[in-house]
């Protein structure tokens, strides 16, 4: 049991810090267990975990150097928008494009292509 109420508040302070019903029950369960009422807070503040995660950003911001080259890609957005380009070198070890249908794919391996061809 004691286990479960350090579990509970440890996800009640990281996943819902302001959320006076988590801090009420909470208090509640910390004089008198209540199985059925720990069960659903549980459940609540895993599902509140689960909606920040789906919403984090789970690529890491490249770093300038590594998006400076002679043939540009695209835009990164992150903290603000800058250029993402590399050198034929790197383009020559692997690239992954993937996207869904008519996202522009081969559109960016002409532009890509074109680029290189050029100059």
């Amino acid at each position: 049991m004691l286990k479960t109420y350090e579990e509970l508040v440890t996800l009640g302070k990281k996943y819902t810090p302001n959320d006076n019903r988590v801090l009420r029950r909470l208090k509640l369960l910390q004089f008198e267990w209540h199985e059925e009422l720990a069960f659903d807070l549980k459940k609540y503040l895993l599902n509140k975990k689960s909606q920040r995660e789906l919403n984090e950003n789970p690529f890491i911001e490249p770093l300038k150097e590594e998006t400076e080259g002679n043939v540009l890609v695209g835009h990164v957005n992150g903290d603000e928008e800058m250029p993402f380009s590399l050198n034929e070198e790197r383009l020559k070890l692997h690239i992954f494009i993937v996207g869904e249908s008519r996202v522009g794919k081969t559109t960016l391996i002409y532009h890509l292509l074109r680029q290189i061809l050029n100059g």
